[in-house]
């Protein structure tokens, strides 16, 4: 009989330790799940909820004022351009000279004479300057309107006559002004002469011959 109680009480004691062992593993496995699940908790908590206020919301972008903004900058940064605009030069025209050639003379030949009083030396380069140029004027007329005056310059010193001076008036009995385009005369003091002619032997009358120097 004492046996038998003995064993129940052993049986007894191994069932309380089991039964304390179990009541203080379930205690600790429960405190081991609360905190986990309070660390789980906390985590989701700082995800979905701030700590930190929101931050204000930026004012709307306004793309016009930005790029006043900016170009207002490099206005202010960058120097004016300096004008560098230049008034018009006025062009001076060139000066003028006249050189008289001979008085009146009138001819019925055929061939050139010299018009008497109407040489004159001319260095255009010495006298003027390098880019002066003359041109020729003189008044003709051929009596009663039948026939036809010349007139030209001739160069003395070299023997040769003026390329571009021969001018020329057709059956005008009254004075007429005939003029020579730009002519090139040869370098040089060399002296030149009027020479004039009747195309058939009707009196011609020559006047007023003249140079032109233009420099």
């Amino acid at each position: 009989m004492n046996k038998i109680i003995l064993s129940i009480q052993i049986v007894s004691l191994i069932l309380l330790a089991v039964m304390f062992q179990t009541i203080y593993m379930y205690g600790n496995y429960t405190k081991d799940l609360e905190s986990k699940l309070t660390t789980a908790q906390s985590s989701h908590t700082q995800i979905i909820s701030p700590t930190s206020a929101p931050l204000a919301q930026s004012p709307e972008f306004d793309a016009k004022e930005y790029i006043d903004s900016v170009l207002a900058t490099f206005s202010a940064t960058t120097p004016a351009p300096t004008s560098t605009s230049m008034a018009p030069s006025a062009t001076t025209p060139p000066s003028t000279s006249y050189i008289t050639m001979g008085g009146t003379s009138t001819t019925t030949s055929t061939d050139w004479i010299d018009v008497p009083g109407s040489g004159v030396y001319v260095d255009l380069a010495h006298d003027y300057s390098l880019s002066a140029y003359v041109t020729f004027t003189a008044v003709l007329k051929v009596a009663h309107g039948n026939g036809q005056a010349f007139v030209r310059l001739y160069d003395a010193t070299n023997n040769i006559a003026v390329t571009g001076s021969e001018l020329t008036t057709i059956n005008n009995a009254t004075d007429t002004q005939v003029t020579s385009g730009r002519l090139n005369l040869w370098s040089g003091n060399n002296l030149y002469k009027v020479q004039i002619k009747s195309l058939n032997s009707f009196e011609i009358t020559y006047t007023n011959g003249k140079l032109k120097v233009s420099y």
